[in-house]
């Protein structure tokens, strides 16, 4: 299981503003464009060890649904892949228990 752990250290507070981003999620090209832009911040303040995190609580507030990190996650740059690696394992798992349980 991955921790969800703040993110106010990364000077994002993820609950302040999911209101917002749910209004502008719900689909899957806008919450492609939430990650993307979250990866790309990211790179750019060298905050890369912290897009797990984020991701996580993007998710935990359904701002981001599993499929469109699952979806988007096979295509993001290496360096991203290999932060949010544990993550998008506990995702799959998650989605393949619930998939048995139907």
């Amino acid at each position: 299981v991955v921790s969800t752990q703040s993110t106010e250290s990364s000077g994002i507070n993820a609950e302040y503003f999911a209101p917002l981003f749910i209004k502008l999620a719900g689909d899957r090209q806008t919450e492609t464009v939430i990650l993307e832009e979250v990866a790309t911040w990211a790179v750019e303040m060298e905050r890369v060890d912290e897009v797990q995190s984020i991701l996580h609580s993007l998710y935990d507030l359904d701002v981001l649904d599993e499929g469109s990190i699952l979806a988007w996650s096979k295509g993001c740059e290496e360096e991203i892949k290999e932060r949010i690696e544990r993550f998008v394992t506990w995702l799959e798992e998650a989605d393949e228990e619930s998939s048995e349980d139907d």
